[in-house]
Order: C-alpha cells, then structure tokens, then sequence
C-alpha cells in the first residue's frame, strides 16, 4: 500500500507499509526529501508493541528507552528515560488530572477540569521557570470538539465531515478576520496537511484525538493516547468486553478508528458491529447501563453513522453519531413509549421516533446471522 501526503515542499511523501497476518503493520518505509527511512515493529502475543522484552498483563514497561510505571489501578503512573520525568495523578473517576513533566532544571505542571460527561473542558500549564501559566478552555458539539480558546489568541473553531470525527476545516477567529484553513486526511481520517500551506501548528490527530504539547499525550475523551508507545494510558473502563488488551487503540490504526475510546470500526466499512461502550456521566441512565453491558452483537452501526444498541427486556436505542442525542424506548418497542432524551430532558417524541424502530427485530436478526 502506497500513501502519499501533501507537505510544504515540493517532493512529496511516500510511505510503503508492509502488514503481517493479523492485520498488523510490521515495517513503514518513508521517502522524502529527507532520504528513505524504515521503521520495523515487533509485537508480542497479545499485540503490544515491544523491543526488548514482551508485557506482563498488557503492561508495558519499557519501550525504545522509555521507562513505563504503573498503579493498583493498572493506569500509567510514571514515565521517565534519560532527560525527562513525568508523573500522572487521576481523580476517582480515573480521569487524568494532573501531570508533572521534570526535565533537567525544568518543572511544568499540567492540570484538567472535566465536565459531568466526562468531557474535558479545562487546560492549564503551570511553567515554575518563568511563573506563567497557560490556559486553554474547550467547547463541545455533542461527543466532538468544537472549540478552543486561549486569553491571548483567536478561538479556533472546528467542522468535521458529516457524520464522522473527521476535520474537516478548521476557522481561526470570528467575524470578518477569520481564517478558514482546510484539512487533508488520510485514509484513517487523520489530518495529515492545512491547505494554507503556512505551516501553521495543530492538534488534532487520530479521529478524535486532541495532541497536549504540554504532555505529548493526545486527549481522546475518556482516555489520553500515548504516541510514544501506541496505546492508552489507562485500562479499557469497559473491562473485558472491549477485549482482552485493555490498552491496544487498535490492531491496524490506518484503518480501524476509536474516536470515543468506546468502538473500533473500520472506516470502510460502517455497516459491522462494534462494540459501543460509554462510562463518564449517566445522563440517560438505563441508556448508559446497555450500552456497557451490550454484546458486539447487540450493537449495530448504520450506513448514516447512527448506532442502534438492543438491550434486555425488548429496550432499544438509538445513538446519533456524535453521540449528542439518544432516542430510546425504556419497556418495549411500541409507538407510545418511544422518548427523545437530550442530557437531563425527556420529550415525547412518538411519530417522528417511530421509524428508527421499525423492524428493527428483523434487522437484527438478520445481523446476528451475518456476524456470527
């Protein structure tokens, strides 16, 4: 397989990516103008990333000369190789608060605040060297994220293709002064280029991830992803029904996404299951309850993006796919009982509601059928 990127320069990127049989990528070859690069991964039984020796319990421990430490809670506690140091604290929710980064002389400590849905929506940098302090606020659309404002600069806003945690644009500023700069991704939906071409610094990664320079973590909703290591920094929250490496992003990152840290499904191919979990806040609370406990097989994700979740007692939901709204029907299908639910407000919502659950048995018999 061949990628080619879209950098300021003239030649452009060309990357040749070698799989092994588990749909793992196993070798990168890069040629630019910076010459050919290759880059080799091993990995052990279970899929973790490793060089010198493989993880016990999925936990790695040391990886290209970085050293990994871990708490009674399985999250990533410390991290250090030989010209930095730094040290993770979480709250009872296991939501990274607070992190402390050493290098040499240099003390930076990083703080987050987090709303009742487990969004983030405070950064701030305290840098000991200078006395300054750093704060960036975050808006949200649903499970997406919208916004960012920093005191001294523009907000910068943020379009995403429809249906999807792909960027697609990204606006700097308001009013007659804003500038639109636009996204090319690859094929995972990744920003790999901003048409501007001025070489402008941005933070969005993976489909749904959010990169903290501060940290080098990428924030990704419910749990921070380490590109050192290619994994996360906390166990799955859904325990082994996400599968048994509580850790893995997942097997193949070119074409498998995990925008919510809550499923894993090909990008080519939206019509599979998957599993679909959400553990931060209870805004619908039977919802959230079949959600967790769902079986792949219970979740079905539709053409349009939506994601329909069977649960026990004849409960259905429907999930749009940002995650901003969930139409659910509580004790049963029938037209009298379907509600529309939006954070804490229950609407009845009979006849417009009443065609996401149509035949919906049917449609997932014939899904198991196809599945198993």
């Amino acid at each position: 397989m061949e990628r080619q990127g879209w950098p300021k320069e003239p030649v452009p990127q060309v990357r040749v990516y070698k799989w092994d049989s588990a749909d793992r990528i196993i070798s990168v070859v890069q040629n630019d103008n910076f010459g050919e690069r290759e880059e080799e991964l091993r990995y052990d039984v279970c899929g973790n990333l490793f060089d010198r020796k493989p993880c016990t319990a999925n936990q790695l421990e040391e990886y290209r000369g970085i050293q990994y430490r871990y708490d009674t809670f399985g999250r990533l506690s410390r991290k250090w190789n030989a010209s930095q140091e730094q040290r993770f604290e979480y709250d009872a929710d296991s939501r990274l608060v607070r992190v402390e980064n050493v290098r040499g002389t240099l003390y930076t400590q990083v703080e987050m605040e987090y709303d009742l849905l487990g969004r983030r929506t405070v950064k701030r940098a305290h840098h000991r060297w200078t006395n300054a302090v750093e704060e960036t606020r975050f808006g949200w659309a649903g499970l997406r994220l919208y916004s960012e404002k920093q005191p001294d600069s523009p907000e910068v806003l943020f379009t995403y293709e429809e249906g999807s945690y792909a960027p697609l644009a990204r606006v700097v500023g308001r009013g007659d002064a804003a500038r639109v700069q636009w996204f090319r991704n690859g094929l995972n939906g990744n920003p790999e280029a901003l048409t501007d071409g001025q070489g402008v610094m941005q933070n969005l990664r993976f489909q749904g991830q959010y990169l903290d320079r501060e940290t080098g973590l990428h924030y990704n909703l419910f749990r921070y992803y380490d590109p050192d290591c290619g994994r996360f920094t906390q166990p799955d929250p859904a325990n082994l029904a996400g599968g048994i490496n509580l850790y893995q992003y997942a097997s193949n990152p070119l074409s498998w996404i995990d925008p919510l840290l809550r499923l894993c499904p090909k990008t080519a191919q939206k019509g599979e299951h998957a599993t679909l979990r959400h553990r931060q806040g209870r805004p619908v609370g039977q919802t959230i309850s079949d959600i967790q406990r769902a079986r792949k097989t219970d979740v079905l994700i539709q053409s349009d993006g939506r994601w329909v979740v069977l649960g026990p007692n004849g409960r259905a939901h429907v999930i749009e796919a940002d995650g901003s709204e969930i139409i659910t029907s509580m004790s049963g299908v029938s037209r009298s009982n379907v509600g529309r639910r939006r954070g804490r407000d229950d609407q009845s919502w009979r006849d417009v509601s009443w065609e996401e659950f149509d035949n919906f048995q049917d449609i997932f018999k014939d899904h198991r059928g196809n599945k198993r």
